[in-house]
């Protein structure tokens, strides 16, 4: 693999695992009744869903060669 598709593999995995625990941030403030945290791991959850959707699309775009 060329740097440019390690660097979009490896920023495809950082933005996974911070959805993950953005996901489990906001059950936990589900099941706590934590209106306020709710609403920010809500926001969090919904900017990194964003931003893994647009890095995705951008992966698919780069060449193995790169």
């Amino acid at each position: 693999m060329g740097p440019m598709r390690t660097l979009t593999v490896a920023i495809d995995w950082i933005l996974i695992i911070l959805f993950v625990i953005s996901i489990i941030l906001l059950i936990y403030a589900l099941v706590k009744k934590n209106k306020k945290m709710a609403k920010y791991a809500g926001i969090a959850a919904a900017i990194i869903f964003i931003l893994l959707f647009i890095a995705m699309r951008f992966a698919l775009t780069v060449k193995p060669g790169q």
